[in-house]
């Protein structure tokens, strides 16, 4: 067949697609200049196409007067009661300032910080008042769920799991059904295979189980053959997190590895925002960096001034759009499974936690 009659197959083809003129031209351009089997060219047009898919429309222009108006009604008491995220702990609000419907909130920190668990923990507390979708890329709903358990009733993981519990334990676990039972908790460990379709199964949710915020966990378990390069999968992915957040009205916390970079330096170790890894997107496209960072880990067994950092986990506030950096120092549980705001230089903490039916405080 003659080069011509390939061309006009190939618009026909194009045509029963929703594409503009200058699209078409770019994907038989690129037909015509790759080289290789059918097939290859087939999964080149293919790839195009998707990513032509995840690009976003442009907006119309707003006037100045009515984006003026608009920003009035955002001021509105009721329209910030309605989109801020109700987060228990207003001690953790005073450092991190609030999280707002549209937030992209990355946390951030080298293994064996305990990323995943705080996250465990702060999904726990908004559940008290929204719903919550928690999204592993890394673990199983089992490995997810058991450590929920530990974090509501502060037994160690691997006793929950491996069923070594006394009566008290029992009885913890037992109680700890209704008190989930109360909550709007939904747990999924479903692998992305494309950020469309993570995208239309989060609106599926938001409409059916009107979730308000999801634990993303972690960037980096994402990846797209279709990418060229490491960098370009992770900014992908940002840019479709934030355009969910915004299209979906929710609020996402997204768990992040931090590069091997932080090992190889000298000092405290502390981390910063050239450590995230592998995109510098995911800084551009968040409205909040934390970085979670344990001292004790690195050796440093006391602080500047001279306290004990023993148990003692910085929550460290690297970006904050519209509010300051800060560190907010919590404390963990000797199990790793909560923390609380640090008050004290206790090695341990004393939890106040009153189970129905049960004499004891833990």
């Amino acid at each position: 067949m003659q080069k011509g009659g390939k061309k006009s197959i190939l618009y026909i083809i194009l045509n029963t697609l929703v594409m503009t003129q200058e699209q078409q031209e770019k994907l038989i351009s690129l037909i015509q200049d790759t080289n290789g089997s059918t097939l290859h060219k087939i999964n080149i047009l293919m790839r195009e196409l998707e990513y032509m898919k995840e690009l976003p429309e442009l907006p119309a222009p707003i006037s100045i007067l009515d984006s003026i108006l608009n920003e009035e009604t955002k001021r509105t008491p009721e329209f910030i009661a309605e989109n801020r995220i109700a987060f228990p702990d207003e001690t953790v609000l005073a450092v991190t300032g609030p999280f707002f419907k549209k937030d992209v909130i990355v946390v951030a920190g080298r293994p064996a910080m305990g990323k995943t668990q705080l996250l465990i923990h702060w999904a726990n507390l908004i559940t008290k008042n929204q719903r919550v979708l928690f999204h592993s890329l890394d673990f199983t709903n089992s490995e997810i769920t058991n450590r929920f358990l530990a974090n509501e009733t502060g037994i160690i993981v691997s006793h929950i799991r491996e069923n070594k519990l006394d009566d008290q334990e029992q009885q913890l676990l037992h109680n700890s059904k209704s008190t989930f039972k109360d909550k709007g908790l939904f747990l999924v460990d479903a692998s992305i295979q494309s950020l469309n379709q993570l995208k239309e199964y989060y609106r599926e949710l938001v409409n059916n189980q009107s979730i308000d915020f999801i634990f993303l966990d972690y960037i980096q378990s994402y990846s797209d053959n279709r990418s060229r390069g490491r960098e370009q999968e992770i900014a992908n992915f940002m840019r479709k997190i934030k355009e969910i957040a915004k299209e979906l009205n929710v609020c996402i916390f997204l768990g992040s590895q931090l590069s091997r970079s932080v090992e190889y330096r000298g000092g405290d170790k502390r981390p910063i925002l050239s450590d995230l890894r592998e995109s510098g997107a995911i800084e551009e496209y968040a409205d909040k960096v934390f970085f979670i960072y344990r001292p004790e880990y690195y050796g440093l067994t006391i602080d500047e001034e001279g306290m004990s950092t023993k148990n003692t986990v910085e929550i460290i506030i690297a970006k904050n759009s519209s509010y300051g950096m800060d560190t907010l120092y919590l404390e963990r549980d000797r199990n790793f499974t909560r923390f609380d705001v640090k008050t004290t230089s206790q090695a341990e903490l004393t939890w106040n936690y009153k189970i129905e039916g049960m004499n004891d405080v833990f």
